[in-house]
C-alpha cells in the first residue's frame, strides 16, 4: 500500500515520470536534468508548491537533486539510489535475492 494511502492528513501528489513505472516509454532516453524539469514544469503548470518531497530509489534521487536546485522546505529519502559504487558482495546479496524472489513467486503461483 502506498505510502501515500496510509497517511490521511497531507494531500500527496504521486508523479509518474516518462520511462518509468506505469507511463508510456519515450523513444529517447532522459537525463537527471531532464527529469528535474519535468517535475519543476508539473509543478508550476498546476500552480504546487511542495512543502515535502519525499522520493524513494530513483525518485530519490530526483528529489535530492530538484532540492538543490529548488527551494524545498523538506526533503524525505528513502533508499535513494545515490551512491553508485557497490562492491561485488552487495551485488552478489541483491541478485541473490531477486531471484529467490523470482523462484518463489513461480513456484507459488503453479501451487495456488
Amino acid at each position: 500500500i502506498p505510502l501515500a494511502n496510509k497517511i490521511k492528513e497531507y494531500k500527496f501528489i504521486l508523479i509518474d515520470l516518462p520511462n518509468q513505472g506505469d507511463s508510456h516509454p519515450l523513444n529517447k532516453k532522459l537525463e537527471m536534468n531532464d527529469y528535474i524539469e519535468l517535475i519543476n514544469n508539473f509543478l508550476n503548470k498546476n500552480n504546487l508548491n511542495p512543502k515535502i518531497i519525499i522520493g524513494h530509489s530513483f525518485g530519490g534521487k530526483l528529489a535530492f537533486l530538484y532540492a538543490l536546485k529548488y527551494q524545498i522546505d523538506k526533503l524525505v529519502l528513502i533508499s535513494p539510489s545515490l551512491i553508485k559504487n557497490k562492491s561485488l558482495k552487495t551485488y552478489y546479496k541483491i541478485y541473490k535475492y531477486k531471484l529467490l524472489k523470482s523462484f518463489r513467486k513461480f513456484f507459488l503461483n503453479d501451487f495456488f
